[in-house]
This record gives C-alpha cells, sequence and structure tokens, in this order.
C-alpha cells in the first residue's frame, strides 16, 4: 500500500522543494478517506512527476489552494468543508491544470434523501462502462460502491488507463468507494491510484443515515479482518446497514456461493443488523430473499449480486437456488435511493431502463447510551453521603419513551431511577444518593433502559457503562496529570522546558511532598513541593539540555511514599524524547494567488518520502530570497 497522505494546514503554499517535470493532469477522480461530510480526497496522474496541488472553493473562482506529495499520481486531501455544500476544483502542479469540476459533501446529519450507485466486474467492457457511467451521471447518486474486478488484471496500468478513461465524465464529480477483486490481486497499481479509509483493503464510512462496510474477500477472511469487522458494526448506530465485497455469500451464478465468506462473516452481519449485502463475481444481476435472521428476531439480509459492469456475462443455469428471488444475466448498474427509513432499489440496464425493483421501510430507532458516571466525592468516605450521578443519552434516530436507569454497587442492585422520553440528541442525568460501609475498592455501575422498556437500535450493547471508585478515609491522593515539554521535537543542544502538573484528587490537604524527574541515565532531579488542598493542582517546570538519542522521561510524586495516600498507583508519568538533528531541506518556492490564513503544505523531503508526523519544520520566510 502506498504511504499515508498528510496534509499541515499553514497561511502559505510550499511547492516542491526539488525540481518538477509538469504534467497533464488525468485520471481525475474522487474519493474519501475520513468523513464524507467534511472531507474530499481528488486522485489524478501525469505524465511525469509533478507537484500535486488543487485550487478549490465555493465557486469557479477558487480562493483555497491544498497541496500533497509530488509524483506521477497525486492525492491530495480537503479537510475542513462544510456538509452539504457544493465545492468547485481545479488539479494540477500550480502551473499546468486540469479542467474544473464540482462535487458535492456528504449531510452533517441523518435526515434528507440521497441515492448512490452499485456496480462491479467492469473488467474489459469498455463500451459497457461508459454507457453505464453516463447513465449514473443522469441520476442523482452522490458516489459508488464498487463490487471488485475493476480491471482484468491489476497488474496492467494499460488497463487502469482503459478504466479510468471511459469513467472520465463520471469520476470527477461523483466519489468512487471500490472492493477488492480476485481480479486486482492485491496489486500496488491499485493501492497506488486508490486513496481510500483505514488500510484500504477493507474500511468503512457513514453517509446521512446509513453504515458502509467494504471487506477484502480476497485475503484473509478471518483474524484481523473479521475483529475489525465486529467492532466497526457494533459502534454504528445507523438507521440502516450495507456491506460490500467480492465473492457472494449466496448466488445461483456461475461461481455459485462462496462458502468460506458465508462461514466466517454471515454471523456478524446477522448479529449487528446488516440490511444488505452487495457482491460480485459472478457476472449477472441476482437478487435474493431476506437469508437468516437478526439478533433480534427480524428477518436477515437481503444478498444483491451485481456483476454486470462490462465483463463478459455468464449465462444462468436451468434451476435457480431456493434463495434466490431474481436472476438475470444483463450488463446493469444498481441505484439505491434512501430517505429516512425508506429505501427503493432498482437494476437497470446500461441504457437506464429498470429491470428490477425493491422497496424497504424501516423504522428508526431509539439508543439509550450511557455517556458518563461521576461519583462526588471521586473517593467517597465510609459512612458518608456520596452522589452518584449518569449522563444517559438517546443517540438513536426518534424519541425514546419514558425508561429507568439501574445503579448497582460490585454487581448489587443499589437502586432504580426513572427517565423522561428523550428526543433524539438529548440527554438526562440520574442521580442517587450512596454511603459505602467499608473502605476498600468498589465499582459502580449504570445500565440504561434496565426494565428493557425501549426497543433500541443496538439493544444492550452499549446501555452500560462501569467506573472503579475507593471508598477510603479521608486521605490526600496526588497524581500527575499531565506531562508536556517544549520546544517540540527536542533537538540536541538545546535547552528543553519539562512541565510536570500535578493535582491532589483526594479529600484532605497532602502536605509538603516530593516530585523526582529523571530522563533515562543523563538527568535526575528532585524538588520539595508545597502541600496541595483537595482539588488544588501545581506545575513544576525543570530545565534539561537535550541530547541525541531517544530518551524515557520519568515523573514520580512522593517517590519515597512519604504522605498516605488514597492510592499510588497514579503516582508516576512517562513519556518518550526523541531527540534528533533537524536536517535542510532545501528552499520552497511558492506561486502566485496565496490566500492568507487558507492554504496549505505538505512538506516532503528531497528524496519525495514525506516527513514523519511531529517532526520539527522551520520556515524561513522572506522576499526575493
Amino acid at each position: 500500500m502506498p504511504p499515508r497522505r498528510v496534509t499541515i494546514p499553514i497561511i502559505f503554499l510550499a511547492m516542491s522543494l526539488f525540481p518538477v517535470v509538469q504534467g497533464s493532469p488525468h485520471h481525475v477522480h474522487l474519493s474519501w478517506e475520513s468523513d464524507p461530510a467534511i472531507s474530499a480526497t481528488v486522485t489524478w496522474r501525469t505524465d511525469s512527476v509533478s507537484a500535486s496541488v488543487v485550487e478549490w472553493g465555493l465557486n469557479e473562482s477558487y480562493g483555497f489552494l491544498s497541496t500533497g506529495l509530488p509524483g506521477a499520481v497525486q492525492h491530495v486531501q480537503l479537510v475542513d468543508l462544510k456538509p452539504s455544500t457544493r465545492y468547485y476544483y481545479r488539479c494540477g502542479d500550480g502551473d499546468t491544470w486540469s479542467e474544473g469540476f464540482n462535487f458535492t459533501t456528504g449531510p452533517g446529519d441523518g435526515s434528507g434523501r440521497y441515492s448512490f450507485a452499485v456496480v462491479g466486474d467492469d473488467r474489459s467492457g469498455y463500451s459497457i462502462r461508459r454507457s453505464i457511467g453516463n447513465h449514473i451521471l443522469d441520476t442523482d447518486s452522490e458516489f459508488i460502491i464498487h463490487t471488485g474486478d475493476l480491471v482484468s488484471d491489476g497488474r496492467n496500468q494499460a488497463q487502469w488507463n482503459d478504466w479510468f478513461e471511459s469513467y472520465a465524465e463520471l469520476l470527477p464529480g461523483t466519489f468512487m468507494m471500490p472492493a477488492l477483486g480476485n481480479h486486482e490481486e492485491n496489486a500496488p497499481e491499485y493501492f497506488e491510484q486508490m486513496a481510500l479509509p483505514g488500510n484500504e483493503e477493507w474500511y468503512s464510512f457513514d453517509y446521512a443515515n446509513a453504515h458502509f462496510v467494504c471487506l477484502n474477500t480476497e485475503r484473509g477472511l478471518m483474524g484481523d479482518q473479521l475483529e475489525w469487522l465486529e467492532d466497526d458494526l457494533a459502534s454504528s448506530n445507523s438507521t440502516w446497514k450495507f456491506v460490500y465485497f467480492h465473492r457472494p455469500m449466496y448466488s445461483s451464478g456461475y461461481h455459485g456461493s462462496d462458502l468460506s465468506v458465508r462461514q466466517a462473516w454471515e454471523a456478524v452481519l446477522l448479529r449487528h443488523g446488516v440490511d444488505i449485502a452487495f457482491c460480485g463475481h459472478n457476472h449477472i444481476y441476482e437478487r435474493t430473499t431476506k437469508l437468516g435472521s437478526t439478533a433480534d428476531g427480524e428477518d436477515g439480509i437481503i444478498h444483491v449480486i451485481t456483476g454486470g459492469g462490462g465483463a463478459g456475462l455468464h449465462p444462468l443455469g436451468s434451476t435457480m437456488e431456493s434463495f434466490t428471488e431474481i436472476a438475470v444475466s444483463e450488463y446493469h448498474y444498481v441505484l439505491v435511493t434512501v430517505e429516512e427509513g425508506s429505501l427503493h432499489l432498482e437494476a437497470r440496464l446500461p441504457d437506464g431502463t429498470v429491470f428490477d425493483q425493491l422497496d424497504l421501510q424501516k423504522q428508526p430507532l431509539p439508543d439509550l447510551q450511557v455517556c458518563s458516571v461521576t461519583i462526588e466525592p471521586s473517593y467517597p468516605v465510609p459512612g458518608r453521603t456520596s452522589d452518584i450521578s449518569a449522563v444517559i443519552k438517546n443517540a438513536g434516530g426518534v424519541a425514546s419513551g419514558a425508561s429507568k436507569a439501574r445503579f448497582a454497587i460490585d454487581g448489587i442492585t443499589h437502586s432504580e431511577v426513572s427517565l423522561p422520553p428523550l428526543e433524539p440528541g438529548e440527554s438526562a442525568i440520574a442521580e442517587v444518593n450512596w454511603a459505602p460501609e467499608n473502605p476498600g475498592s468498589l465499582y459502580v455501575s449504570v445500565l440504561a433502559d434496565c426494565l428493557d422498556m425501549v426497543d433500541e437500535g443496538l439493544g444492550e450493547d452499549n446501555n452500560r457503562l462501569v467506573v472503579r471508585t475507593i471508598a477510603s478515609e479521608p486521605k490526600p491522593d496526588l497524581t500527575i496529570t499531565d506531562v508536556s515539554y517544549a520546544p517540540a521535537p527536542p533537538v540536541p543542544d538545546e535547552i528543553i522546558t519539562l512541565s510536570i502538573t500535578i493535582a491532589n484528587a483526594g479529600s484532605t490537604p497532602s502536605g509538603p511532598f516530593q516530585v523526582r524527574i529523571t530522563i533515562g541515565d543523563d538527568f535526575e532531579n528532585t524538588e520539595m513541593m508545597p502541600g496541595l488542598s483537595p482539588g488544588d493542582r501545581i506545575e513544576l517546570e525543570v530545565k534539561w539540555l537535550a541530547r541525541s538519542g531517544d530518551w524515557e522521561l520519568s515523573a514520580s510524586v512522593d517517590p519515597e511514599n512519604a504522605i498516605a495516600e488514597v492510592r499510588e498507583d497514579d503516582n508516576t508519568a512517562c513519556t518518550t524524547l526523541n531527540v534528533r538533528d533537524l536536517v535542510k531541506m532545501g528552499p520552497a518556492y511558492l506561486p502566485s494567488g496565496i490566500v492568507p490564513d487558507k492554504s496549505s503544505v505538505i512538506f516532503y523531503n528531497a528524496s519525495g518520502g514525506p516527513i514523519e508526523n511531529g517532526s520539527r519544520v522551520v520556515v524561513v520566510w522572506g522576499i526575493d530570497g
């Protein structure tokens, strides 16, 4: 996979740090590496290594500049955009530009109507792809998900050139989010020309009220991918959940059903309420009935095989599997329109003729979550009343109705508190009084909707929060809350200021105490600090002459245990100091049209590789050199 791209906003736009050769931008396309509502990544290709510059704005006058690493394939991520907003852009090297294009960012919430297209198994079908692309352009599709096999040979750049050229009218204004097929062969050419979230083999994104998950059937079905899938779906509370990947779990087509994929992933998809799985591999259109059942006993997943993007079609067999609702051997694409809890799916021929339709209705659900639990005082005193409060939020799409929250101490129910109905996004505070009987460590848990009065989107998956506290006679509790240093990152032979912040989280004054700071075997300093009252904090600063290398900075409060505290396991904090020489990178040249406070820059070294995040970059600015 290619190195990740980092955009650093500053007040000027720096061009290349070494000479570049101009090239004409082509293969311009859009994707998302992060939130579709506030970002967009522009990728294009030039005939030779060029600087990477995108000029963009709210109209065709542009006004903003963003840059990426130089190369023959360029990626520039635009960030801090506004949701549901049309942006205009062009890309190039600062001198030679593409024509102007535009796109619209995704919505910032789950409301409204939106459409997306699904296509798969394009391979060598140039004219079919071009026809499909032109008809998708005539729809309201905000983006496309692709089920894989974009080309016949993922290592053949000529085929990639052909693929991009056939979609030349579509991709500069419509976001493309593909999955890997067997014909991509996990080739570097795929990763070089696609800019996608995460590791780019499997990833997810949210658009409006839907969660989209892309998986890779070509490598490692279990292990890291399965673990990621479980965690990703468990964390989503979207009304609609869609997954897409190449080899289908269920199909009556030429290759049939892939049982290994079914065995690996089906239970997870069902458990987390996935609505539709889009696949390819079989060069037909096929839609199944709802298969399996969800954790709530609802009907399961509809599988849509959309493998008619241009590769040679597969003939249908004489008999279909019992799960097949419809199967057609035709070139096609799929158009899905979602509005709140309504979904309309159409399978369309390349000329736009509709030959299959599906309507689904879904009731948005509430989702109660325990956001925080606070105990006051933080270390309750045995026999004295303490206050426990919990913030409970409805993160779902509709009002929750009345419910109850249960407070428990070490698993034993303490009390139940009634909660009012909560609108979407609204929170309530539940409070109880409690007096611990004995000193010691205790676990306080709060369970929202403890009587299952609310039908929720994620059931009980996120309804409980557990925190640990210590019941103790009144004592101080010294703790290190922050360790920092400046300047950062440090360089050799420079005086570094180390700052240590200490707080008393206990209920009585601490008395004077020591703080010891060590940096490897190079530095040790012990300071005596004045006593702290409950809730107070103090900052200690010391100086260190930095030396090259990787150093462990350790700060300990009350290292000799001279003070009787509630707890002593929070008295030490550590961090690593990476001390490196500054490297002179060379001059940066700036084009005309710099927009103060709005431009951005990518720094890279003389060999063309990116500078590590956190590296210290010195920019010397002047006129005429």
